[in-house]
């Protein structure tokens, strides 16, 4: 069995997530989706939020690149 550690508190503020919104597991119409597109919802908007810090933006709309490959990496 696998010894997993405990996160102390500096870790916990420094580790790197993927947020899920709960409404996708609360809403009815999304309740149904796979874990697998809820998984890649958040891969896309963790990429989303990299192109809004890198002000990837024209007026009101952001450019946000993923390729099929990068996305297989990834999960």
């Amino acid at each position: 069995m696998p010894n997993f550690e405990k996160y102390n508190l500096s870790q916990v503020k420094t580790e790197r997530f993927y947020q899920l919104p709960k409404y996708l597991f609360e809403d009815i119409y999304f309740k149904k989706m796979s874990a697998e597109a809820k998984i890649m919802y958040a891969l896309l908007k963790d990429r989303f939020e990299l192109s809004i810090q890198n002000e990837w933006v024209d007026k009101i709309i952001t450019f946000t690149l993923f390729s099929v490959i990068n996305i297989c990496a990834n999960t």
